[in-house]
């Protein structure tokens, strides 16, 4: 009798392997850089708003930018640039890059 495998075990396996098969790591950008994969948050459900402290530092990065303009499907990737490990005036361009200003 052949073994079978819970569906709980199947079903995260089988997203493990799709995951792995997604994720643009392995294939070098068009311009030959490595992407980097921190700028590709997942998100499930409801996009979380950003808090006043977010908002501020928004303002803060980007001069004149109107919170409330901002869609909110692109909070989660604004959040991550946000809280990353890179230079004020990275953050700014990648921001502004997003945003398209």
């Amino acid at each position: 009798m052949p073994k079978r495998f819970p569906a709980k075990i199947s079903g995260a396996l089988c997203f493990a392997v799709l995951s792995a098969l997604w994720l643009p790591t392995a294939a070098p950008a068009a311009d030959g850089s490595q992407v980097d994969t921190r700028d590709l948050p997942f998100s499930f459900g409801q996009p979380v708003p950003l808090t006043y402290g977010e908002q501020q530092k928004l303002m803060f990065l980007v001069p004149g930018l109107d919170p409330a303009t901002i869609p909110e499907m692109l909070n989660s990737r604004l959040r991550a640039i946000l809280y990353g490990d890179r230079s004020d005036t990275d953050k700014r361009g990648r921001i502004k890059w997003l945003l398209d200003l």
